[in-house]
This record gives structure tokens, sequence and C-alpha cells, in this order.
């Protein structure tokens, strides 16, 4: 049987979470993932990419948070033409990061893949709610 794209996204989104819960840093992964939304929203979804790159290297909530997001788009049948096949005239995407295939994108597919995230991260928060209790610190 086959999962529509809320279903893949939640079903992501879940094992996402799973796989965070234990961790000792499980609370800052709740924080920040309930807040990556509005950074996207206020600063646009390059920039909230390229904060949370900045922020991984001292931080494994914002690492896994970024590799989720990455995961998440270059798996996705609806997404991942935009990040596994090279473009013309680009060279081989292949090994671009994400933030560079991000703002390599036309205004319309840069709008599809924010409004993708977002969908995702909605699933994402509703899942950190629910299974982690900790809160972190900023």
């Amino acid at each position: 049987m086959t999962q529509t794209l809320d279903q893949q996204r939640a079903k992501f989104a879940y094992d996402a979470v799973c796989k965070v819960k234990p961790e000792s840093w499980a609370g800052k992964y709740k924080s920040y993932a309930k807040k990556v939304p509005m950074l996207i929203k206020t600063n646009g979804l390059g920039a909230t990419l390229a904060f949370m790159k900045g922020k991984k290297k001292g931080e494994e909530a914002y690492r896994h948070l970024l590799e989720t997001t990455e995961g998440w788009l270059k798996g996705a049948e609806h997404t991942k033409e935009f990040f596994n096949e090279p473009k013309k005239g680009h060279g081989n995407q292949k090994s671009q990061d994400l933030i560079e295939k991000i703002v390599d994108l036309d205004s319309d597919d840069y709008r599809y893949v924010t409004l993708e995230v977002m969908a995702f991260y909605g699933w994402l928060k509703r899942f950190v709610e629910a299974e982690i209790d900790k809160e972190g610190d900023d």
C-alpha cells in the first residue's frame, strides 16, 4: 500500500525524533526544532540552513536537524530531483552541499522547497512535543 506524501513526512520525522530521544541533547533538539519554522519565515530557508550549518560545529542538536532536513529533501520523491541530479551548467551538482543547492534553485523551486521544509517541520514539531519530555536551554 502506498503512503501519502504527508504520511511519508510523518514517518521520516517520527524516525528522526526517535533517534535523538535517548540523547542527552534531546531537549535542545526539541527547542531548536520548534524554532526553525519561525527562523525560515523570518530569514528565509537559505539563511536558516546557513545558520544551522554554522551552529552544527559545536552543537549536536543542530547537526542532527540539518542532516534530517537534508535527508528528507534528498530522499523524498518530489524533491530529490533538485538535490540528487546534476543541473546543466552547474558541473557536478552532487558535490555541492545542501545550502549551495538551495541557493542555486530558481525562485519558483526555492519557494516549493521552502514550503516542503515547512510542511516537514510541522510534523517534526508535533513529534518532538509528543516524544521528548525534556526542554533545552539556549
